[in-house]
């Protein structure tokens, strides 16, 4: 299965141009945090709320390609779904282009299984990418931020981190080709990196959510939002 992205690619100057890629397979990364004491023990934390400790550190789970969305909304089974701010990187040749967008997830699902949870809700990209040559040199000074919001339209601030909080991009990129049977064929791999914690430690079910990848070298950013629609606000 092969997925065509038209996208779009801004330079460091800020000029954009289209970029076409082809997406053939996706994966998400879990448990990222830099500091291993404080993942265990969130790990920790978790058990205690029913929540299975994952098989590995970080922990690489599968994604279909049909839950790849650059739609504005998406549609969710469960009442009890959240997004997580994600930078990703997508392969394109021997291109690498890093982009922001969101693992949704179902919270309730998570309890009994954690790869689930995120292969049941789609994981959301913006359109608008960076070639990661131009940006790696600052990749740690770059900040993950999100946003939800309520049903009048009232926004929260959710999470906000550097990405220096999270693993070296390097050894995300290896953590992740390590999962493929053939890690040299990466081409078309589309790569979430792992989210940061909520500013307030609690999950917030909202109606929409906003992220993005702020370079606070040159103030610029890459941006993702949608809205949140579940099956029981259309059918009785």
């Amino acid at each position: 299965m092969m997925r065509a992205l038209d996208l779009e690619l801004e330079d460091r100057n800020g000029a954009t141009r289209p970029l076409k890629i082809t997406a053939t397979s996706m994966i998400n990364l879990g448990y990222v945090g830099r500091d291993e004491a404080a993942v265990r023990h969130h790990i920790e934390e978790l058990a205690r709320e029913g929540v299975p400790p994952p098989a590995s550190i970080p922990m690489k789970i599968p994604m279909p390609l049909s839950a790849l969305s650059l739609e504005e909304q998406i549609d969710v089974a469960s009442e009890k779904t959240s997004g997580e701010v994600e930078a990703v990187f997508l392969f394109q040749g021997k291109k690498t282009y890093v982009g922001i967008g969101s693992d949704h997830t179902d919270r309730a699902l998570e309890r009994s299984d954690m790869a689930l949870s995120k292969q049941v809700c789609p994981n959301v990209l913006g359109r608008r990418v960076w070639d990661f040559d131009e940006i790696k040199n600052v990749w740690e000074k770059l900040e993950l931020r999100s946003w939800v919001r309520d049903e009048c339209d009232t926004e929260t601030l959710y999470q906000h981190a550097p990405l220096s909080s999270m693993l070296p991009a390097q050894r995300l990129i290896d953590c992740a080709l390590s999962a493929l049977k053939d890690p040299a064929a990466h081409e078309g791999l589309v790569m979430y990196t792992g989210t940061v914690g909520l500013l307030h430690k609690q999950f917030v079910y909202a109606r929409g959510f906003r992220c993005e990848l702020f370079n606070p070298t040159n103030d610029r950013r890459l941006g993702c939002a949608y809205k949140v629609r579940t099956l029981s606000s259309i059918f009785s």
